[in-house]
């Protein structure tokens, strides 16, 4: 005799297979028993596996499957025996082709919905096992039933438009009676939080927004948690929101800004509110220090200039200097002396989210006879008829030195006479630039029309 072998290693007869199909086309004395009954088989017959309410060969056949692939379960285990085998799906097929068939015991589960300790009416109640999923709604007075329930364990889940609540769902178990579920609170959600974050009287954009809290109901808290992001205006909105009492922090997507409150504390109490927040560029801190014969340097001239930032301090006993309040930017640092020369005589302090400390500058003395005479070369960056501000600048040749444009595109190396190259540094915005580098000689005189013309990748 042939065997047809299953996941679970029993072997059923290729003959029991062959009598399913027939049974498939056969009237059953089962299909004719459950023809009037009105109620699904689910919730009457044992014998109902797939749960269709039909009673034929297909439950056979999910009888075999369920045993094959989670033979523990109790369903598998029809003769109550305490484990799956083939003399299962035996009793099945042979209780199918009979009309023997065993009524479940029925149960129900019962519950209520409330608001502020009264029933809410209109909820849609979803009740779910591993058998069965089916929903009722609440009368007027919260009260929700489902009948005609085998038994089992059940997740008892609420749902209705512009309501949140507390628990989630529960679980209930039938345990061979009639269950009443515990009471489910729910809260109103129907209110928004709008509000708008500015730099003094404009709207930042790209600050993302978020949200936490809640309000304490009976039961227990319900913890809100929400996103949003500022639009060009430098607005956002939040709906959905209970009563409560709320915290909402701020931060920006590319720039370092503090928020002012930060966070704000936000309270919802029967109607939407707006809220404003101002916000405040985060201020970093530049520093350095100036050597000779790696020795710190007193009384150095320090001048620092980029955005926001025009002023000059002077090195401390260490040779040390430093700076507060710089924004998210490129900043030119300049040292002076009397009879000194630095390398290098300047160099660019790049700020982008946090304090930065620059190279050391070295100093040379050079005597008062020896002193050099200096003098300015410069131009100024455009593109088309625009001037760029913030462009870093190199300067290499005889000394080196790195600047930014200042807002009206210009910039300026002060230098003794000398060979030197001005190379224009690429960014997100202009990667070209006409011509590439200058070349200068600077021979007793100052040099000013070094102006260079920037372009992006798709032209100027």
């Amino acid at each position: 005799m042939f065997y047809y072998r299953f996941k679970s290693n029993h072997l059923v007869p290729t003959l029991l297979i062959t009598l399913l199909c027939l049974f498939g086309v056969t009237i059953l004395k089962a299909d004719i028993k459950i023809q009037g009954n009105a109620a699904p088989a689910a919730a009457s017959y044992k014998e109902d596996i797939n749960q269709d309410g039909l009673i034929n060969f297909l439950d056979v056949v999910a009888l075999i499957n369920l045993g094959t692939n989670d033979p523990q379960n109790p369903v598998a285990d029809y003769n109550g025996n305490g484990h799956y085998s083939i003399s299962d799906v035996i009793s099945l097929l042979v209780n199918i082709v009979n009309g023997n068939l065993t009524p479940l015991p029925i149960f129900s589960i019962s519950g209520r919905m409330v608001q502020n300790g009264q029933g809410l009416e209109g909820v849609k109640v979803g009740i779910k096992s591993e058998l069965i999923d089916t929903a009722a709604t609440t009368d007027s007075s919260g009260i929700y039933c489902i009948e005609s329930l085998i038994n089992g364990t059940y997740t008892v889940t609420p749902l209705k438009t512009d309501y949140l609540f507390i628990p989630k769902s529960v679980e209930v178990s039938t345990s061979e009676v009639s269950s009443t579920a515990p009471d489910i609170n729910a809260v109103l959600a129907v209110y928004t939080l709008s509000g708008r974050i500015l730099v003094d009287s404009i709207g930042l954009v790209n600050v993302a927004v978020r949200f936490e809290g809640g309000p304490e109901i009976t039961g227990g808290e319900i913890m809100i948690k929400k996103k949003a992001k500022t639009d060009s205006l430098g607005m956002f909105t939040i709906k959905g929101l209970p009563d409560g009492i709320y915290d909402l922090w701020c931060k920006h997507s590319i720039y370092n800004y503090t928020f002012i409150p930060d966070p704000m504390e936000v309270t919802i109490s029967g109607n939407s509110i707006s809220v404003n927040i101002q916000a405040r560029l985060a201020g970093y801190t530049i520093r350095g220090r100036v050597i000779e014969n790696n020795i710190g340097l007193y009384g150095v001239s320090v001048r620092i200039v980029g955005v926001g930032i025009d002023t000059v301090v002077v090195t401390d006993s260490t040779g040390l200097y430093w700076i507060d309040g710089a924004k998210d930017a490129n900043y030119s640092v300049m040292p002076e002396k009397e009879n000194y020369t630095f390398n290098p005589i300047s160099l660019t302090a790049r700020v982008w989210g946090d304090s930065v400390a620059v190279p050391d500058i070295k100093a040379t003395y050079l005597g008062p006879s020896a002193a050099k005479k200096l003098f300015v070369i410069g131009g100024r960056v455009t593109c088309t008829v625009t001037v760029q501000m913030n462009v870093h600048m190199i300067l290499t040749g005889d000394l080196e030195a790195s600047t930014v444009t200042d807002a009206n595109g210009f910039y300026s190396f002060l230098v003794p006479s000398g060979e030197y190259k001005i190379i224009g540094i690429p960014n997100p915005t202009f990667q070209m630039f006409n011509p590439p580098f200058i070349n200068v000689r600077v021979q007793g005189y100052d040099i000013l029309n070094l102006d260079i013309f920037a372009w992006g990748t798709k032209g100027p």
